[in-house]
């Protein structure tokens, strides 16, 4: 192991919060071996290491009107004109349309609040499967349990982690989040490319396991790929990082490395699905 790659990785093993499921020091030799071990948001430089970008080259030609829903950030603090206005113009032409689209190009994720509640309203509430959340995060001294109910931020909850303030942060004009009781029944188009990760990939996730009528699931080269049709068809494909978030960065030999500091307990996703590309 050369002294840049015992670097990187002590940096991995000290910030990540579950040491204990990474391999001895001694089994790693190689940058690849690093990235082999296929941990969300692990980058070095600008290179996650298990994503071929030619997969997802094609170019699609977008469409325009009150039915197409540009979202470019789900970050809150930086992107809450731009999520006000799409939650509530969702709200208010839904069923107006036999098709809606969502273009997520180059959104690489931020928060999940405005993801909650556009899926809330695209599945006419509160559905079976929309599971609370459960993480482990850790910072330069502790490491902790958290659980949440995500899907309703809009109700103040014992165990609150923050999630109302931020919904407040949207300042929505909505007088009704249970306007539609019935999921949403016509075609769904989303546009994405390998930079749509992280929340929008959880966003994406969703949307799939509702609306897809079919889902083919393969692995090519090492790389697990969905391709989905139906109802739900997605122009180009995602990027992933799923599981695990809130990466830590260093610069180490002049490039800048990132660590996560989160592991996902339980969110209701397919274990299969972790890491997965879609199409």
């Amino acid at each position: 192991m050369s002294s840049k790659i015992k670097k990187i990785y002590k940096f991995l093993y000290d910030n990540y919060p579950l040491p204990k499921k990474l391999p001895s020091s001694d089994k790693i030799h190689t940058l690849d071996n690093i990235f082999d071990l296929k941990l969300s948001h692990f980058g070095v430089g600008n290179n996650y290491g298990y994503f071929n970008k030619n997969l997802c080259s094609k170019k699609y030609k977008k469409t325009k009107g009150q039915n197409y829903f540009r979202i470019s950030d789900f970050t809150i603090n930086d992107n809450w004109k731009n999520l006000k206005s799409v939650i509530e113009r969702l709200y208010k032409v839904r069923d107006k349309y036999k098709t809606l689209y969502f273009d997520v190009d180059n959104n690489s994720g931020g928060d999940m609040i405005p993801c909650h509640i556009i899926l809330y309203c695209l599945c006419g509430g509160k559905q079976k499967w929309m599971k609370e959340y459960r993480t482990i995060d850790k910072d330069n001294k502790n490491i902790w349990k958290n659980e949440w109910n995500p899907w309703t931020p809009w109700e103040k909850q014992k165990y609150d982690i923050g999630q109302h303030d931020q919904f407040l942060q949207l300042k929505l004009n909505v007088k009704n989040f249970d306007k539609y009781t019935k999921p949403y029944d016509g075609k769904i188009i989303v546009y994405s490319n390998s930079e749509s990760t992280s929340s929008t990939w959880y966003f994406i996730t969703y949307l799939i396991y509702v609306f897809a009528d079919h889902i083919k699931r393969y692995v090519k080269d090492g790389v697990k790929i969905g391709k989905v049709s139906g109802k739900l068809k997605i122009r180009g494909c995602t990027g992933t990082q799923s599981g695990d978030g809130n990466p830590k960065k260093k610069s180490i030999d002049n490039v800048i490395i990132k660590v996560p500091t989160q592991e996902t307990i339980s969110r209701p996703i397919m274990k299969k699905d972790y890491l997965r590309y879609w199409m």
